[in-house]
């Protein structure tokens, strides 16, 4: 996967450093015919602009042809040069493929984590902000958005060991759906917080599984000696339960 992003960014600078060279050339030779030129530079703008929303990937190669349009219809721009710093790109980017692939996991894979982090944190505030009940879509859309942000990033770079965890994770948020009564969080509201905090830590690199597998247990002790009394059906704390204790195991 990420040889072919080493491929596509080839081909991105190829593109546009072509672009670069057309918009230049065809602005220089419009600049004379100012109602053309005019017509010209808005034809470019538009394009880049489209392109740029459809998608962000583009939008520094599209300001690049853009704005260099722009400046050749101004003044002179060097054709040559354009296509000397292209090369040199091009160049330094084969080059250096190697040491850009292993950044390039680094980062994908930190932001897998971050995704993962942010997804758990907005899942506990379904159980832990009072206001759930009353503005369900709200917080609905905001989990939504954040398994589409993941499912993104991990189709770029599939690691299946993170892929199990968002997998176990959509599963705990289940409780949300189970727990007609949100008020029965309450009762549990200082071991769910506790367990919030230790998979933010965990999934921040700083903490530690056996820091999360007491909060677990606190929550367990909690469910035998309260949750299976005042819960209507105490089950769906016991199936929460075991899938934070195959989170830990798995992390």
């Amino acid at each position: 996967m990420l040889k072919n992003i080493e491929k596509n960014r080839v081909k991105l600078i190829c593109l546009t450093g072509i672009s670069l060279l057309a918009a230049v050339f065809l602005a220089r030779l419009i600049a004379p015919f100012t109602p053309f030129l005019a017509l010209y530079l808005f034809l470019v703008t538009a394009i880049t602009v489209f392109i740029a929303q459809q998608d962000t990937d583009y939008f520094f190669s599209t300001f690049i042809v853009a704005l260099f349009a722009i400046v050749a219809s101004i003044r002179p721009v060097s054709l040559e040069l354009i296509a000397i710093g292209t090369f040199i790109v091009l160049i330094g980017q084969v080059l250096c493929w190697y040491f850009f692939r292993d950044i390039e996991r680094r980062v994908r894979v930190w932001l897998l984590w971050r995704r993962l982090r942010l997804l758990t944190q907005d899942v506990f505030s379904c159980f832990l902000e009072p206001g759930y009940a009353s503005h369900v879509y709200l917080f609905e859309r905001r989990l939504h958005l954040q398994k589409k942000r993941f499912m993104r990033a991990l189709k770029v770079l599939p690691v299946k060991k993170l892929e199990t965890l968002y997998n176990i994770i959509l599963d705990a948020a289940q409780l949300r759906r189970r727990v007609e009564d949100h008020h029965l969080f309450s009762v549990c509201a200082s071991d769910l917080q506790g367990i919030a905090e230790a998979l933010n830590q965990l999934f921040s690199r700083r903490g530690s599984v056996a820091q999360l597998t007491e909060k677990i247990r606190r929550l367990e002790e909690t469910y035998q000696h309260v949750l299976q009394v005042t819960a209507p059906d105490p089950v769906v704390f016991l199936l929460f339960i075991a899938s934070l204790k195959a989170l830990a195991e798995e992390i």
